[in-house]
């Protein structure tokens, strides 16, 4: 095995045996990479999802960009042929007619997941039965009486919107469906794409054939072709529309991405400056009413997501409105960073997945908000060794309408807007 093989080995041996994703964020950021830059690819794409899941997206995007984005200017839509309509409504429409309907995600970009969260009502109340979700493990068995997720519940559930897409399908009544094949020695790329989809097909349709199936998958799974995984292996969707001869509605939001906007040629930039774009949008032919897609071959849509605002936490984290920026204040952290603090809801356990969570690194971060709705939570900060600086109880309010305070909330992050029970 060659030297650099033995690194990667050794690299993942270590940080997979860390107890959680504070304890893995800490090792990750400090591994030297040197100039082997295959080792530091891998290093910085564990690493960005380490930053995503404790908070900070944007950082975690800058340093893994990724997504194609090239093509000829002249050949993508203008607001002459095309309009842009809501993604979730376009989605939502074409899903009626559909069985199956997978959206994809880029792991380190929670961003791509808000179109899922949103669309979860919605898809619920035209008789989608079932959610599969790939990041959820089969070995958490208690989930749905729970019903909320847990540290052991996925790796990348982890992440805050991550958890809320599974409370909120488990609230709406989903079925909620792991369908990861166990990784073992040996296992092929293929082995587990075709795991993949027969665990759909076994799991949802075997007993339920007239079930209604909405996927959240990472990137390419969700390809109606071959041509972007390793080894050429046929994807998911290919196999499990092979498997039970349903066609999905394969749904893409890792190809374009916002960390291509600073290269003026590219297809992300330009789109962004042909249409207005402030929520997950797709581009409508006039003429035809279907859906754009950047690559026919493997996608029937493409969306395209706004570029985030250049704020240390991203203001798509209210959720439209639905959270609140609170700046806890801690501190209690100001020896000890970096710091990581939680927030978890106080009906909840103590592994829950965290409703919003921010690691601090400096001191000038102290004060960098949570985003969280009104409720009752409990708020832990840890030290850069792990270990519980301190611990209290808070109530978030709900924010007062901007008539009944007399003036604007926008951009207000109460630093006192929460109530503290004894």
């Amino acid at each position: 095995m060659a030297w650099g093989n033995i690194r990667i080995a050794t690299f993942f041996s270590r940080f997979s045996a860390k107890p959680d994703h504070f304890s893995k964020f800490l090792y990750a950021r400090n591994v030297q990479t040197g100039k082997e830059k295959h080792f530091k690819h891998v290093v910085d794409q564990m690493l960005a999802s380490e930053l995503s899941i404790l908070g900070r997206p944007n950082e975690a995007s800058r340093l893994f960009p990724s997504g194609a984005s090239r093509m000829a200017l002249d050949a993508l839509p203008n607001k002459d042929s095309f309009i842009a309509v809501s993604a979730a409504d376009y989605i939502l429409k074409e899903a009626a007619t559909r069985q199956v309907v997978m959206v994809n995600e880029a792991h380190h970009r929670p961003q791509t997941r808000l179109l899922t969260l949103a669309l979860l009502p919605k898809m619920r109340a035209i008789g989608y039965t079932h959610f599969a979700a790939e990041a959820v493990d089969a070995g958490d068995a208690a989930l749905a009486t729970r019903g909320y997720p847990i540290e052991k519940t996925g790796f990348y559930i982890g992440e805050p919107i991550y958890g809320e897409i599974i409370r909120e399908a488990l609230r709406l009544g989903y079925v909620v469906v792991p369908y990861e094949p166990a990784s073992e020695a040996g296992t092929t790329a293929q082995d587990r794409e075709t795991g993949q989809a027969a665990h759909l097909s076994e799991r949802v349709f075997k007993s339920n054939p007239n079930a209604k199936l909405f996927v959240h998958a990472g990137y390419a799974h969700i390809d109606k072709s071959p041509g972007q995984l390793p080894d050429d292996a046929r994807p998911m969707a290919l196999e499990f529309n092979r498997l039970t001869g349903i066609v999905p509605l394969s749904v893409d939001q890792t190809t374009l991405e916002y960390g291509s906007a600073t290269d003026t040629t590219s297809a992300y930039h330009h789109l962004l400056g042909e249409f207005a774009v402030t929520s997950p949008t797709v581009l409508v032919s006039r003429a035809t009413q279907k859906a754009w897609s950047f690559r026919t071959t493997y996608h029937d849509v493409t969306v395209l997501l706004p570029t985030p605002s250049d704020d240390l936490r991203p203001r798509w984290l209210d959720l439209e409105g639905k959270r609140q920026a609170v700046a806890v204040g801690p501190s209690a952290c100001l020896q000890r960073l970096p710091c990581l603090i939680e927030a978890r809801y106080a009906a909840e356990a103590v592994d829950a997945v965290p409703a919003d969570q921010f690691v601090v690194l400096s001191a000038d971060e102290l004060e960098t908000p949570l985003y969280l709705a009104p409720g009752k939570y409990r708020i832990r900060l840890r030290g850069n060794d792990g270990n519980t600086v301190s611990s209290r109880n808070l109530e978030v309010a709900p924010r007062p309408r901007a008539a009944e305070s007399g003036q604007s909330s926008e951009n207000n992050v109460p630093r006192h807007g929460v109530t503290e029970p004894a």
